[in-house]
């Protein structure tokens, strides 16, 4: 009897050992994520569609006008961005229309992509097709691109709703603009000070 209870004491007390190890292995705050993602010094440059961190205007345009040749990207509202279509996750939602790019004003190279999503059948009389009902389509487009570690939920100073993740140096960031669109940048956060 001591032998079996003393047994189950000592596994009882490694299980504790590894939950303690294991919860320390992951940081409560995504700003902990953030610091523990940077530490590691992992670059993950590419973004999509052959476009990555350090790419210059030139590189950028190059890069985009190759995929146009091929018919999978298009030049966006008034040009002034570039349009990709995903396909419809099930056939009772719209398409999502991608457009994004980069913000040349922080650098000559590329070390931010600016994105939105929007449903094309958007119209204010489809709440199904509301920037909240994107978000799920989004996450799980970015988690297909994008493996690594999951979206955080969080809230901004302001009581907003946002999601994020970190991998390595790169950030993906993305929240709901007034019910039409979701927003997103995928910043190089080795950058830290600008």
């Amino acid at each position: 009897m001591i032998v079996y209870r003393l047994g189950r004491s000592i596994s009882l007390l490694n299980f504790l050992v590894f939950f303690a190890i294991a919860s320390c292995n992951k940081p409560d705050t995504y700003s902990g994520q953030l610091k523990k993602e940077l530490k590691k010094g992992v670059r993950n440059d590419s973004i999509f569609f052959d476009i990555h961190f350090g790419d210059t205007q030139k590189d950028f345009f190059n890069t985009c006008w190759e995929y146009n040749k091929k018919g999978v990207l298009f030049h966006g509202h008034k040009n002034m961005n570039v349009q990709y279509t995903i396909k419809a996750p099930n056939d009772s939602v719209s398409k999502i229309t991608m457009l994004f790019y980069p913000d040349f004003k922080l650098s000559s190279e590329i070390r931010r992509l600016n994105v939105e999503f929007e449903f094309s059948g958007w119209a204010p009389w489809n709440n199904h097709l509301f920037g909240s009902k994107l978000v799920p389509h989004v996450k799980s487009k970015m988690m297909e691109w994008y493996s690594g570690n999951e979206f955080w939920e969080l809230d901004d100073k302001e009581g907003n709703r946002f999601w994020a993740k970190i991998d390595g140096n790169r950030e993906i960031s993305m929240w709901v603009v007034k019910d039409k669109y979701v927003s997103m940048t995928i910043t190089d956060k080795s950058y830290v000070n600008e």
